[in-house]
């Protein structure tokens, strides 16, 4: 048998979640969460936690996929609601996670770096190197309800070819990282965010743009109908991107890809 990185007891007891469903090997713990929320709706006051040591197949946004090795933190929340959730409150919900994680992460490395911001739609990173992934998906049946998937480099060996690219919590603080303290710490603080985002809470939006990675830089966003440049101003309430285009105009991005684009001399 083998024993599970986790104590499972303690992340039932210590967090909000009402139960957790842990396997060593999985292909996707959002896959998972989507098959056995199929067979019955969830109940809106029971979260439960989708929890792999390894993912073969773990998926970030569109068809990215996510290096999910052993070491590192990957997990799906299953949050049931009493109301259809309208999917313009989804890239919100995924933002709000992303303050929820970070504030974690930020307690962790405190003593090591100023700080880990969000890179819109939904990674953060330190250092201009990705830490963590979010993927905010609906359930696929007539069920309110959404699948919330989270992936932390926390003590993953890193890909290669992603270690220009990428870092993780051991990497950054030079020692190993207790899982379960970590993910207890990480599940507080998307309690705490998504609880906000539930309420309405209008601070929201001015915590995502205070953290985000590319305030007032040129940036390049990818987007369904081609790329748009712009300076980036901030995140909007709806969780879309501000932009100040060439042309003078401002424009708001709801959905798309960012990357940095150095200034020309």
């Amino acid at each position: 048998m083998t024993i599970p990185p986790f104590d499972l007891d303690a992340i039932r007891g210590e967090t909000f979640v009402a139960d957790v469903v842990y396997h060593d090997t999985l292909d996707s713990t959002n896959d998972l969460a989507h098959t056995i929320a199929a067979d019955g709706s969830p109940d809106p006051g029971s979260p439960v936690l989708f929890l792999a040591a390894y993912q073969t197949r773990g998926r970030g946004r569109g068809s990215n996929s996510w290096h999910a090795a052993r070491g590192g933190l990957t997990f799906s929340l299953l949050l049931g609601f009493d109301n259809p959730i309208q999917p313009s409150r989804f890239p919100p919900l995924a933002l709000a996670t992303a303050l929820g994680v970070s504030r974690a992460l930020s307690s962790r490395l405190a003593e090591v770096v100023s700080d880990v911001r969000l890179k819109w739609p939904n990674d953060l990173v330190v250092n201009d190197r990705k830490i963590c992934g979010i993927l905010v998906e609906p359930l696929r049946g007539p069920s309110p309800g959404v699948i919330i998937g989270v992936g932390v480099n926390v003590n993953n060996r890193l890909d290669p070819s992603l270690e220009n690219h990428a870092t993780s919590l051991a990497d950054l603080l030079g020692n190993h990282v207790p899982l379960t303290d970590l993910l207890i710490e990480i599940l507080s603080g998307i309690e705490q965010t998504t609880g906000a985002w539930q309420n309405g809470d209008p601070t929201l939006a001015a915590d995502w743009t205070r953290s985000c990675h590319d305030i007032d830089r040129p940036v390049v966003t990818e987007t369904p109908r081609g790329p748009i440049e712009g300076i980036c101003r901030g995140i909007d309430s709806d969780g879309r991107l501000i932009l100040d285009l060439p042309n003078g105009s401002r424009q708001a991005i709801a959905s798309g890809s960012l990357h940095f684009r150095e200034r020309q001399s």
